[in-house]
């Protein structure tokens, strides 16, 4: 008789995870150096939009 076999737990996505944190780091320091360079608040809130949308879709 053929065993039933269980599938295999999914590895959860931790490359994909760990690529898009890094990416948000990498955005977060690119608008910091925006800001300094200009000292317009306007980047900050860009920068606070786009970092806060991709870590709401980690969680």
């Amino acid at each position: 008789m053929d065993e039933i076999k269980q599938p295999k737990p999914k590895k959860p996505m931790f490359p994909l995870r760990r690529i898009i944190v890094f990416a948000l780091v990498v955005i977060a320091l690119a608008c910091l150096a925006l800001y300094w360079q200009t000292k317009d608040p306007a980047i900050l809130v860009i920068a606070g939009t786009i970092v806060g949308t991709f870590a709401q879709m980690l969680t």
